[in-house]
């Protein structure tokens, strides 16, 4: 009997080390055996010593994380702290991952107070047992940082995770993976709580460690990271650190990197806030020479660049560079709905302005209906779109199709939350002038809605769309004639040129 029991209890720990090698790896769908067997093997013995029985629990636990089974996990992992406590400090490291793995479960299930608890318990029992290394109370405050953040609680979630840093650093190097990890999330919190020049400071003293290490490559990468503070703060300065960042991770890598591409982009995003935008489509187009080495075609990340170099082309008049960024990106974007999306309105306006109607119709109305599936029906997108495809029925002369669609865009312009005075006012103005020109002429309806756009675009303070709407109005009333009306329009005007 007690061979027996020798034998399972082998083949307990030979199950539990197969399971925690392949969670490493990452092969979940080759552990389901033997997590069955291993869940037999507790279930069948109760005299399983507590260690074994622990280190079971513990992979268990781990497993069913991994594969987002709240329920399982959570129950393991409870099992495995009630055994935890009387654990030998020979397997602390395994005790503290414990209850570091069910603090994190309990966070992504957003459960904080209890997250906190197990962070709380942690602590007393490396306070009780001493298991006082840097190590492993770097890891437990930083655990309680991330709570604190979860909670939007930043004051107290930087307040930890610098206690953490400085453990971390006392049980390591200034550059050891904890470190960096730590540093990298201290700075997207700076950024998010717009402490940028605290990011900024953390990641120079970072730099100056890699530089007295000789390790180019990483400080490259951290110049990338400080250049990214920049950008809120210095915008000359956050081109001086991403230009030096690239020329460093050029000669380091011989012109092929993610991170080169990376900086490109970083370049291309800063040239496009500066509104440069022949310098933006340069970098843009460098850095998609570089994605394409190392991604498939229908990756986000090219997808993303083909929709930035469509739409600069365009606002550079560059049509037909344009159209073929944009046509080549609207192919690869299927598994991305929201990239999709501007594709759609961008190649819209882009057939619109060729005069190809029908290739117009069939992107927009694709867009629309992509609004609808996602509730967005009601949206300034929408109405937009609407009007968009009623001013290309205008251009062919189809009043009455045109007149349908602007009064749809004119009801959504109502309801949105926005406040859309010029698009309003400009829906009002082509309203007009279909109640002109559709079957049943309505000259009284044209008239009203000609006054309520002069109206509307008013209030957008927009002088040469309001000079635009006057001018329309005033020809109005040239074409029916109406002299007091025309003449108190034609004085607006002349006040509104005469302010210019």
């Amino acid at each position: 009997m007690t061979n027996q029991m020798t034998n399972e209890q082998e083949q307990l720990l030979s199950l539990q080390k197969q399971i925690k090698q392949k969670i490493v790896n990452n092969d979940l769908n080759e552990i389901k055996t033997d997590v069955q067997q291993l869940e037999l093997l507790l279930n069948y013995d109760d005299n399983i010593d507590q260690t074994s029985r622990f280190l079971a629990l513990t992979s268990l636990a781990k497993f069913y994380k991994k594969s987002s089974n709240y329920d399982k996990s959570a129950n393991y992992s409870r099992q495995a702290l009630k055994i935890a406590k009387q654990m030998e400090s020979d397997y602390k490291q395994e005790v503290v991952a414990c209850y570091l793995d069910f603090s994190e479960l309990e966070r992504n299930y957003q459960q904080h107070a209890n997250a906190r608890k197990i962070v709380a318990d942690l602590l007393f029992l490396l306070d009780k047992n001493s298991w006082q290394d840097p190590f492993t109370y770097g890891l437990t405050f930083r655990s309680l940082g991330h709570i604190f953040i979860d909670e939007e609680d930043y004051e107290n979630g930087v307040k930890h995770l610098n206690k953490a840093l400085n453990y971390l650093r006392e049980a390591g190097s200034d550059t050891s993976k904890a470190v960096v990890q730590l540093i990298y999330e201290l700075s997207t919190t700076y950024i998010k709580t717009e402490e940028y020049h605290q990011a900024i400071v953390l990641n120079q003293e970072l730099l100056a460690a890699y530089k007295k290490q000789n390790d180019d490559a990483s400080a490259a990468e951290v110049l990338l990271t400080i250049g990214e503070a920049y950008y809120y703060v210095d915008l000359k300065q956050a081109r001086k650190n991403i230009t030096e960042a690239l020329e460093r991770l050029n000669e380091i890598y011989q012109d092929k990197h993610l991170m080169i591409a990376k900086a490109n982009l970083m370049l291309a995003e800063l040239d496009e806030n500066m509104s440069d935008f022949t310098r933006a489509v340069t970098y843009y187009q460098r850095a998609l020479e570089q994605f394409k080495y190392f991604y498939d075609q229908s990756h986000f990340m090219i997808v993303y660049v083909y929709s930035k170099l469509g739409t600069l082309s365009m606002e550079k008049n560059e049509l037909e560079l344009a159209k073929d960024y944009l046509e080549t990106g609207l192919e690869l974007s299927i598994h991305f709905p929201k990239i999709r999306l501007q594709f759609l309105y961008a190649l819209g306006k882009l057939y619109s302005g060729e005069k190809q109607y029908d290739r117009a119709f069939t992107v927009f109305q694709e867009f629309l209906d992509r609004l609808k599936q996602d509730d967005k029906q009601k949206t300034k997108a929408y109405a937009d779109t609407l009007q968009a495809i009623a001013y290309n029925f205008i251009e062919q002369e189809k009043y009455n199709d045109a007149y349908s669609y602007y009064q749809q865009a004119l009801e959504l312009y109502k309801l949105v939350k926005l406040n859309c005075p010029e698009e309003k006012g400009l829906t009002f103005i082509r309203l007009a002038y279909c109640y002109e020109n559709i079957d049943e002429k309505d000259i009284t309806k044209a008239e009203e809605c000609y006054e309520h756009g002069v109206k509307s675009i008013e209030k957008a303070r927009n002088k040469e769309l309001l000079e635009e709407a006057l001018t329309d109005v005033i020809n109005f009333y040239s074409r029916y004639p109406n002299d007091q009306k025309r003449k108190q329009f034609e004085d607006k005007l002349v006040k509104l040129q005469v302010k210019k």
